[in-house]
């Protein structure tokens, strides 16, 4: 399976979650790698197109050192879908 990049999968807002990993249509909470997975946090994302090991590991130093905190940040509940594009789209992930 080719490796996509977190922009290439949070693509709307319909695709952003907050609170929980990743979501099925329905809004059930389900683990980032879940085939009904529809919708996912910046984290869950992140897992999902980098996996687990020094790919995730470079990626997630990448996020964390502008965000401090990237499931904080991604569960704020002012955070808005335009905030997340727009840190994925600045770090190139």
């Amino acid at each position: 399976m080719k490796q996509i990049k977190v922009r290439e999968l949070l693509t709307h807002k319909s695709k952003w979650c907050q609170d929980a990993y990743a979501q099925t249509k329905k809004g059930k909470e389900v683990l980032y790698t879940h085939p009904k997975a529809v919708r996912w946090c910046l984290w869950g994302a992140m897992k999902k197109c980098y996996g687990t090991g020094e790919e995730f590991k470079k990626i997630y130093e990448k996020v964390n050192s502008h965000l401090h905190g990237v499931i904080t940040w991604n569960d704020n509940p002012c955070r808005k879908f335009i905030e997340v594009k727009k840190i994925i789209d600045r770090l190139d992930i």
